[in-house]
């Protein structure tokens, strides 16, 4: 969220009305999201159990499910972190309006007493004086406006520190419980390495050369170019197909413990974006390979992929609120 240094003035006072609606609609969007991401980490975990409806069984499919579950437990934990960040916005929003209102209202006061109250909050006596004892009294009653219009103003400064500093510590701790391998380095989101045999593999192509990689060069990085693509499935004899099979079930399998997560880091998104790029690729090869299996008449069953932006976000950023202040000592 976004912060605006310098002491409170009388416009930024005026303002917090857009803070607090600001903060109203933060906490409609948590809940939300919260929702939505429940939703979706279930969804998550029955897509990795049966990808498109169908049972999915072996040890690749075992380790997936097992991730996926540990992967829900966390988002759960999320969803109700969350909503705790709702009901702090809510509740934030409902203690600014009430400090600027009383605030306002003191101001109002002195300028009802005759006295003119700056941008910078300062009160001067806008009647003149008969005698010495009549100013003596003014300015001891402006005095008092003074401190009544510091004290309000020390309220809403404080009620805005607390609440900025709650919510921006919120979303640290909401970025923090990411499942653990969400926050692996942005190599995380190499391109799939196909789990090719030396059935399927092309003579000349060896396991290095099969990698695909994003190395980190003068922190930047740097991807090394598309992988060669496998033998033409049509070529393939029966044993060939049914491991190549086994093989890009595999790669999807990692592809969607990958790609089709529901949490993805700022610093991960261009290497999120070439990830999700592999997805027609296998895609196609998976294709290729059922349908020389069924010209063999061999049935086959196998996962799909996960469409790019099914699910929101797990831990959605919140909006920025661009009324949450805070105070420097000497800025004007």
């Amino acid at each position: 969220m976004g912060a605006v240094e310098g002491p409170l003035t009388r416009s930024r006072i005026e303002a917090f009305d857009q803070t607090v609606d600001m903060l109203t609609a933060a906490a409609a969007h948590w809940r939300v999201r919260a929702a939505l991401l429940e939703r979706a980490a279930n969804a998550y975990v029955d897509q990795m159990s049966s990808p498109s409806g169908t049972e999915w069984q072996g040890q690749a499919a075992g380790s997936a499910v097992q991730m996926a579950y540990a992967d829900k437990t966390a988002v759960i934990g999320a969803v109700g972190h969350a909503q705790q960040m709702a009901d702090v916005a809510e509740r934030g929003g409902e203690a600014l309006r009430g400090a600027r209102e009383q605030l306002l209202e003191a101001i109002a006061e002195a300028e009802i007493d005759g006295f003119g109250v700056g941008a910078d909050l300062s009160v001067t006596d806008n009647r003149s004086h008969n005698s010495p004892a009549e100013r003596v009294a003014r300015q001891q009653t402006a005095q008092a406006h003074r401190s009544f219009i510091a004290h309000r103003m020390v309220r809403l400064q404080g009620a805005n520190e607390t609440i900025a500093t709650t919510l921006h510590a919120g979303a640290a701790q909401m970025a923090g419980m990411a499942p653990a391998h969400w926050r692996q380095p942005v190599t995380e989101f190499a391109r799939p390495v196909p789990a090719t045999t030396d059935a399927t593999a092309p003579a000349h192509t060896t396991t290095d050369s099969r990698r695909g990689a994003i190395q980190a060069v003068n922190s930047r990085w740097k991807q090394e170019p598309r992988l060669p693509r496998p033998d033409d499935p049509k070529e393939m004899t029966e044993a060939q197909a049914r491991a190549a099979w086994e093989a890009v079930n595999a790669d999807i399998a990692r592809y969607n413990a990958r790609c089709g997560r529901t949490f993805v880091l700022p610093n991960e998104q261009p290497a999120y974006d070439a990830c999700m790029a592999d997805r027609g690729y296998l895609l196609e090869r998976q294709a290729a390979i059922r349908a020389r299996l069924t010209d063999l008449g061999i049935p086959v069953e196998g996962a799909e992929l996960p469409t790019p932006g099914e699910g929101a976000p797990p831990f959605p950023t919140p909006p920025q609120i661009t009324g949450l202040t805070k105070t420097r000592r000497g800025a004007s």
